[in-house]
């Protein structure tokens, strides 16, 4: 008798039992990797916090880490940052260099429609085509 209400009580749903509130979320797993070697300093989120992009998630400390190579990466991303200025600059010159082509070619398009079609026309520019931005 006391195994059968053993069994039937093991096959009921678990109502009276304690519930957990854990359970598995699918998401994606993303792997975290540092640009230099260390220890872990400090955790500023724990496994399972939601985190943005480009949130500090920890602090790595390494006292080894030479100075001279800080300050090489340093200029390094300073250097970066000027070339970049640069090519944006280098960009906007030739973006209106390429304008005034696109006004030359459709000034040239208009005066070649208007020339008659004669065996001994010529056509003559009214301006000359822009020049390049940069020296020849």
């Amino acid at each position: 008798m006391l195994l059968a209400g053993s069994l039937l009580l093991a096959s009921l749903p678990p109502i009276l039992s304690d519930t957990s509130t854990r359970a598995v979320v699918n998401a994606p797993v993303v792997l975290v990797t540092a640009p230099i070697d260390g220890e872990l300093d400090k955790l500023l989120a724990e496994p399972g916090d939601p985190v943005a992009h480009g949130e500090v998630m920890a602090r790595m400390r390494n006292d080894r880490l030479d100075r001279s190579t800080l300050i090489g990466l340093e200029n390094q991303t300073q250097g970066t940052r000027i070339s970049l200025q640069g090519l944006r600059e280098r960009i906007e010159v030739l973006s209106d260099w390429l304008e005034s082509l696109d006004r030359t070619i459709d000034v040239q398009r208009d005066f070649a429609l208007r020339v008659p079609a004669r065996s001994n026309a010529r056509l003559v520019p009214r301006r000359q085509a822009p020049r390049p931005p940069w020296p020849r």
